[in-house]
């Protein structure tokens, strides 16, 4: 299993995994735990803030985002200063963007969460950027503009998951049933046809 042990506040965190320990401090840094990347992807899944991809994980190498771990557990002081901390390190990164926008939301902050949300997908575009965008706006029930961004996003990636789940979750919140139940469909498909593939790989 996995546990995590101290305030992801600057200070030194433990963590442990699968009789693996390791020391690390900050908002993303490394650490050493002999671990493959199935474990780690793993972690992610269960909504661990885990950086990083399988070339990384194949190495035993582990990222966190302290930051989120704090933003998650309720302590948003040290989220703020562990934010702005890494901002006057290491500026407006498209992590930093990301990881703010969240903790703004948090906080109750909307002027401020949209505004960096719009700011990351002006000048870092992609789906997930959009859709981060797009999901902000329908939280706050403006469903226009979030149409304007799921219409637009369809057309340009008809087949990423993530646009396709942020089109259904839009089209329920709208009481328009059979257009999100033609999109989890979608969703499931897409899925196992990965599923699908990984295996014929595995074989």
């Amino acid at each position: 299993g996995v546990t995590l042990e101290g305030e992801p506040s600057g200070k030194p965190q433990t963590l442990t995994y699968e009789g693996g320990e390791a020391q690390t401090k900050g908002f993303a840094q490394g650490v050493k735990l002999g671990a493959n990347a199935k474990a780690f992807g793993t972690l992610r899944a269960a909504g661990w803030p885990v950086l990083g991809g399988p070339h990384q994980w194949r190495r035993g190498e582990l990222s966190v985002r302290w930051a989120a771990v704090a933003r998650a557990d309720g302590d948003l002081a040290s989220a703020r200063r562990l934010v702005d901390l890494v901002e006057s390190h290491h500026g407006e990164s498209v992590g930093w963007m990301e990881e703010a926008a969240r903790l703004a939301f948090s906080e109750g902050r909307f002027v401020e969460a949209e505004a960096l949300l719009r700011k990351r997908s002006t000048q870092h575009p992609s789906a997930t950027a959009s859709v981060a965008l797009g999901r902000f706006l329908l939280d706050r029930k403006r469903f226009d503009e979030a149409e304007t961004i799921a219409t637009s996003m369809i057309g340009a990636y008809p087949d990423h998951i993530t646009v396709t789940m942020f089109a259904a979750d839009l089209a329920r919140a709208q009481g328009q049933r059979e257009i999100a139940r033609g999109y989890s469909l979608a969703v499931v498909a897409a899925r196992m046809q990965y599923v699908d593939l990984y295996e014929t790989r595995k074989v």
